[in-house]
């Protein structure tokens, strides 16, 4: 099985919704499937390294590849849930990163999960339920940061008020960490500051971080 391919990118291919890219490793040309997302940040002509998890089919191999091992390790126990095949591990991947996806799974949204095609409620039951204890392998588990917020621009009682008011109308904790995060990096000049040393664009009240959180929550639902 190949777990792990290095080479020149030969080009990208496209078929209906599937997307990828044709690996040169030694003299061998590999066609390789990435998410649009995981395609985006590989340019041509460049070597690069993917994860690889190979589907032997009768008719064939099909090659999946990631830019991060855990990446292609979080796919691999996607596709473990019954009822969840490669295609539909993929979209979940096109649709959230890998923070994302595995902030959903543990804190059990069911409803993030069926925005992607192909997860009914019966599939992101069953993927909360067969995967929600088998995740502590990954170095996030149960421990999410909240989202980087400058000192001056986002103190965290502010945030934390307005995700609490939030949380009460019926969004659940991982939109309102992504839209507070959006925020954060609109109105922060350096959201991941080193030494906490963030410089602050303009001061937000309640209101204002309210209005433009819900903006961008309706943005992410819309």
């Amino acid at each position: 099985m190949i777990s792990w391919l290095k080479g020149d990118v030969i080009q990208n291919w496209h078929y209906g919704t599937r997307s990828g890219l044709v690996l040169a490793c030694n003299g061998v040309g590999y066609e390789v499937q990435l998410t649009k997302r995981g395609l985006l940040t590989i340019k041509s002509c460049k070597e690069i390294t993917l994860w690889i998890h190979e589907i032997v089919k009768e008719d064939g191999s099909n090659l999946f590849g990631f830019n991060q091992q855990q990446e292609r390790d979080l796919f691999r126990k996607l596709i473990s849930v019954n009822g969840v095949g490669p295609q539909t591990g993929m979209v979940l991947l096109e649709d959230n990163d890998f923070e994302q996806l595995l902030h959903t799974i543990i804190s059990q949204d069911i409803k993030k999960l069926t925005r992607s095609s192909g997860i009914g409620n019966r599939t992101a039951q069953r993927l909360v339920l067969e995967l929600e204890s088998k995740l502590s392998d990954f170095e996030l588990k149960a421990n999410f940061p909240t989202p980087p917020l400058s000192i001056n621009e986002l103190p965290k009682d502010l945030s934390n008020e307005v995700k609490s008011t939030l949380e009460n109308l019926g969004f659940s904790d991982p939109e309102i960490l992504d839209a507070l995060k959006a925020v954060s990096i609109e109105h922060c000049t350096e959201t991941y500051p080193k030494g906490n040393n963030a410089v602050s664009t303009q001061k937000l009240d309640f209101d204002s971080l309210f209005k433009k959180t819900l903006t961008k929550l309706n943005q992410q639902t819309g």
